[in-house]
């Protein structure tokens, strides 16, 4: 072998922030002079300086290698053992390179910091606090939490109740306080009280914060209620003139129709206009036609014309992307009401993209683009007639990317007296 290495300290024993050192013995058992390196193995390497790096020997010459172990003051360096190792590496023979191993032990260190928010809370039945524990040493280990209020007007309950603080970590404390009396009305009272945490490493941290106790009853209740007793009012009064409005038509009285025809002649004798009488065929009353107001003449009699009543059907929704299929958004005719549909107009205020297909049941009614569509109208040709149960639908497929679709049909439909 051409090298002879000898740790003369196997053990060490170093404080977090301090130094601690041991020494190693090289011998050049080799025949010629070689140049010997030396390294540190192990986790120990990175808090670990070797002076020197690099020695050369003569034959039988010897030299003290020194390790300089620091590790740090802080989390980074957990306290325990540390084993490690001396790498002496030999340039003229690297088979015979030789390792020794020894062991460090870094010893506790513990400092704790601690932070209350808030310090001051408020509230009428308790207040809430977070306290943050914060271990900057490199052991872990666990505190008492506790809390007192002078006049002892207060409880006091904490979550973990015991926690444990790990190296290099914050713990979060949930800390309630609530007061053992409550009170309706009045003003505000402020107590004080002081949280202080217990380790059996660190001396004690304490800290100060108040809680404020409002009353049960907030001091704005009474206006509160009344506003809302006024907003019921007026909604009752509203209510009640709605449901006492009286439904108004539009069509006006039915027309009558003469059973009996006039006389031609008033110089007809009675034998005749019996005769006409008895010899007229029976009339069933038929639609009328209706004529002018105040335009009349011999055998009609004035029929008052029936206003169209136009109504807007209007059909809406929000309909998303990535859907597959159509969304259906629909209007159900009322129960005993048919209407005639004149027009359709859809509207895209949003510019989407996509297609609208609107529908009376099974009958196709419209279909549009909407990439190309803003605003389009159009009458409905022949006569289309929706009675009471049946639906109109407006089918819709959104292709946006970012955003739904929110296209609206309207269709204009007159009321069938």
């Amino acid at each position: 072998m051409g090298v002879g290495a000898v740790l003369r300290v196997a053990a060490v024993t170093v404080d977090p922030g301090s130094d601690a050192r041991c020494h190693v013995l090289i011998r050049n058992n080799g025949a010629v002079v070689d140049q010997f390196r030396f390294a540190v193995l192990g986790e120990a390497r990175d808090w670990t300086v070797v002076k020197p790096e690099r020695a050369n020997l003569m034959p039988a010459q010897e030299v003290t290698v020194e390790l300089t172990f620091s590790p740090p003051r802080g989390h980074e360096v957990l306290a325990g053992e540390y084993p490690f190792a001396v790498q002496v590496a030999s340039r003229e023979d690297p088979g015979g390179s030789v390792v020794q191993e020894g062991l460090v032990t870094v010893t506790e260190y513990a400092e704790l910091s601690a932070e209350l928010v808030p310090v001051n809370s408020s509230g009428a039945r308790r207040g809430k606090h977070t306290l943050a524990l914060d271990n900057l040493g490199n052991v872990e280990h666990s505190v008492d939490v506790r809390a007192a209020d002078p006049d002892d007007k207060l409880t006091f309950t904490g979550r973990p109740k015991v926690p444990v603080l790990r190296p290099g970590t914050t713990t979060f404390v949930k800390l309630r306080a609530r007061p053992r009396k409550y009170f309706w009305r009045g003003a505000d009272r402020t107590w004080p009280f002081t949280v202080t945490v217990l380790s059996e490493l660190t001396d004690p941290v304490d800290l100060d914060a108040t809680f404020r106790q409002r009353p049960m009853l907030p001091r704005r209740t009474f206006l509160i209620f009344s506003l809302l007793i006024m907003l019921l009012m007026v909604l009752a009064v509203l209510l009640s003139t709605l449901l006492r409005a009286a439904p108004k038509t539009m069509a006006g009285p039915s027309p009558s129709i003469p059973l009996t025809s006039t006389s031609a002649s008033s110089s007809a004798s009675p034998s005749s206009t019996v005769s006409a009488t008895s010899s007229a065929p029976s009339i069933t009353p038929a639609a009328p036609t209706p004529t002018a107001a105040g335009v009349g003449g011999q055998g009609a009699s004035a029929v008052r014309l029936v206003p169209a009543t136009t109504t807007r059907l209007t059909i809406s929704g929000t309909a998303y992307p990535g859907v597959s299929g159509p969304q259906l958004f629909s209007y159900v005719v009322p129960s005993g009401r048919t209407y005639r549909l004149t027009g359709l107009e859809l509207a895209n205020p949003g510019g989407d993209r996509g297609s609208v297909r609107v529908s009376l049941g099974n009958t196709q009614l419209a279909a549009y683009d909407l990439a190309t569509t803003r605003q389009v109208s159009r009458e409905l040709a022949g006569s289309v007639t929706a009675g009471g149960g049946q639906v109109i639908t407006m089918a819709v497929t959104c292709a946006n990317t970012d955003r739904p679709c929110t296209p609206t049909t309207t269709i204009t439909a007159q009321q069938a007296s």
